[in-house]
């Protein structure tokens, strides 16, 4: 049986889960929850929600929310990296740059840089949530 819904309304659902995920994080008018905020964004993400990948990613990369592993956040940044979202791009560089979860590599982190440099990257708020922990975004 085929679904009803578009991708419209998909691409809808997802920037849904993907706020409700980054209130959690927040903790914007709702007791902050890492943990739930994980659950939600996880889905998200795995329907290919690039935003959602980035800051699964970022969960990963700094262990809130659930257990660090440069491994796994490697691999969700690159899901996201891959559908051109270049806070995503931006990491994977220093990630390659500094041997995180991946042997270190000059040429792959310059590759993710430049990529990260055409869409004039400038890490985004949504980066220092991670970063910064006093970050009141």
């Amino acid at each position: 049986m085929a679904s009803n819904i578009s991708e419209e309304d998909k691409s809808e659902e997802l920037e849904k889960a993907f706020e409700n995920g980054m209130r959690l994080i927040r903790g914007d008018g709702i007791e902050q929850s890492y943990e739930r905020a994980f659950e939600i964004l996880h889905m998200a993400a795995t329907l290919g929600h690039p935003e959602s990948q980035f800051v699964i990613g970022l969960m990963y990369d700094s262990g809130k929310g659930v257990e660090q592993s440069f491994e796994k956040a490697f691999e969700w940044h690159k899901k996201s990296a891959e559908q051109d979202y270049g806070n995503a791009q931006y990491r994977l560089g220093q990630m390659y740059e500094r041997g995180e979860g991946v042997p270190a590599s000059n040429i792959e982190s310059i590759k993710w840089f430049r990529l990260a440099a055409e869409k004039q990257h400038e890490m985004t708020p949504l980066g220092t949530i991670f970063i910064d922990p006093d970050s009141t975004i």
